[in-house]
Formats: structure tokens, C-alpha cells, sequence
């Protein structure tokens, strides 16, 4: 469009304005063709989703954020907030005497704020459906051996001279009596001063709401959403009342890319 309304208003403005040859009705039909064409591009160009520009924005926000996911919201909010502006602006014109441009700029608004919906909603269908598909392994698949417990009136420094940091690298498993009861996260333990790492012990660190289980036949995506509701990084697994062994985030997304890369999927997580 941009192309074809440069040439042919470029055509008009040398042979056609700028001499003394007198206009025809094909030179104005070729001069509106031009112009339209360009207020199509430029208006194809707003940074709107789905036009043209709101796909430009959306790759942009991709690239620099290296998430489609992002690039599709930001485009999508923008866009959203350039529609409302058109309709605001017909709106505006409705109200100071232009009742027919107003209203066909107020549909065009509502037209395309209606289409970036259904698009994004259309996204937003695929991906929960490619999510869902991927997920849809059970927990069991993807947990780990249970780790060794270190009891609870173990201090800090106790701990970090047994060597138990070298078996997880996120959590470790707290036990009194021989009974779990939860886990401190090493995030934790490296808060913790050195000054104070001698008195401090395991069972002060530990959160009891830390210890939640799920059956091993639970899906993956079932396994993390209990981690965002219970707001643990880790879940015990158990099966017949027997426990398996735990389960991380870490693990559930490892096990994931595993699954993607032997089916070719390719979904942005």
C-alpha cells in the first residue's frame, strides 16, 4: 500500500501538479487511489493488535524480551488502549456535528477491539491446550528419590560440615524422630549469619506448611499449581499411602523439556 500510494501521488505531484497540463478525472482517480493507499498503510501501521504495526510491536517485545508471551500481551494492551482512543475520538465527533465519520470511526475502533480479543483469546487457547498436553505426564514420572533428612535440632553449621547441601541444591528435608516435618529451603540457610550458624538450628527454620504431599498419578500441571497455592518449591510424593519421593519445580520443567524435545513441541515456558 505504501509503495503504490508513494508512486502514484509521487505520478500526480510531478506530471500532473506541477505542470501545466490540464486534470482529467483519471488523474484525480489516480491521485485518491495513491492517497487512500497511504492512509491504509499508515493506519495498518498504528501499534494495534492485529494490524500489521501490533504485530511489529510484538515481535520487537519478543526479541528484547525473548518471550512470545510477553510480546502478545504488550501488543495486546497497547493495541487495546489505541482502540479506545479511536472510539473516543469518534465519539468526539459524533458529539461536535460529524454523526457519520464519528460513527464509522466508532465501529472501526469497536471492530478491531473486538478481533485483537478473539485473537488473543485464540493464543490463549492454544497455548493452555500445547500446556495442558506437556503436563499432562504424572508427578511420579518426574520425582526424585527421596533425600536423606537431617533431624532438627541439627544446627546450621552441622549441616554444612555433613555435606548434605551436595544431594539438593533447593531444599533439605527435616525430620524429628525420624519423621519428616517439613523442609527449609537453602536460600534459607544461606540468610542465615555466619555468627549465628552454630545456635541456629533446622527445626527454628523450618515452616510446617512447607510439607505438603500429592499422589504420584497427579498430572504435572496439577503438581505445579498446588506449588503456587501452597507456596512451596517442592511436593512429597506418595503412592498407596507409601512414600515415593519429592518432586520440584525444577524437576517437572527438566521432565517437560524432555517430553517437548522428543515430540518436537517447541512452547514458550
Amino acid at each position: 500500500s505504501l509503495i503504490i500510494g508513494v508512486l502514484l501521488v509521487g505520478w500526480w505531484s510531478v506530471f500532473v501538479a506541477d505542470s501545466d497540463a490540464t486534470a482529467t478525472p483519471l488523474h484525480g482517480v489516480l491521485f485518491m487511489t495513491g492517497w487512500m493507499n497511504i492512509v491504509v498503510a499508515a493506519f495498518n501501521l498504528l501499534p494495534g493488535y492485529p494490524l500489521d504495526g501490533g504485530r511489529v510491536l510484538r515481535s520487537a517485545v519478543w526479541g528484547i524480551s525473548g518471550s512470545a508471551r510477553t510480546g502478545s500481551r504488550v501488543a495486546f494492551v497497547v493495541g487495546s488502549g489505541v482502540f479506545y482512543m479511536l472510539i473516543a475520538w469518534g465519539g468526539w465527533r459524533i458529539i461536535n456535528g460529524e454523526a457519520f465519520g464519528g460513527i464509522w470511526i466508532v465501529f472501526i475502533g469497536w471492530f478491531l477491539l473486538s478481533a485483537a480479543r478473539s485473537e488473543r483469546a485464540a493464543q490463549n487457547n492454544i497455548a493452555n491446550a500445547t500446556t495442558r498436553a506437556e503436563l499432562g505426564f504424572n508427578v511420579g514420572m518426574a520425582a526424585r528419590p527421596m533425600p536423606s533428612m537431617v533431624e532438627a535440632d541439627t544446627t546450621v553449621s552441622e549441616m554444612r560440615v555433613g555435606g548434605y547441601q551436595s544431594e539438593s541444591q533447593d531444599s533439605v528435608a527435616v525430620a524429628r524422630n525420624g519423621e519428616l516435618i517439613g523442609f527449609v529451603a537453602m536460600r534459607e540457610l544461606n540468610d542465615v549469619p555466619v555468627e549465628h550458624r552454630n545456635a541456629m538450628l533446622l527445626g527454628q527454620l523450618v515452616d510446617r506448611t512447607s510439607l505438603q504431599v500429592i499422589s504420584s498419578y497427579e498430572s504435572a500441571q496439577d503438581g505445579l499449581r498446588a506449588m503456587d497455592r501452597h507456596r512451596v518449591d517442592q511436593l512429597v510424593v506418595i503412592d498407596a499411602g507409601h512414600v515415593v519421593g519429592i518432586v520440584t519445580r525444577q524437576d517437572i520443567h527438566a521432565r517437560m523439556i524432555e517430553f517437548s524435545s522428543a515430540t518436537g513441541s517447541t512452547t514458550d515456558i
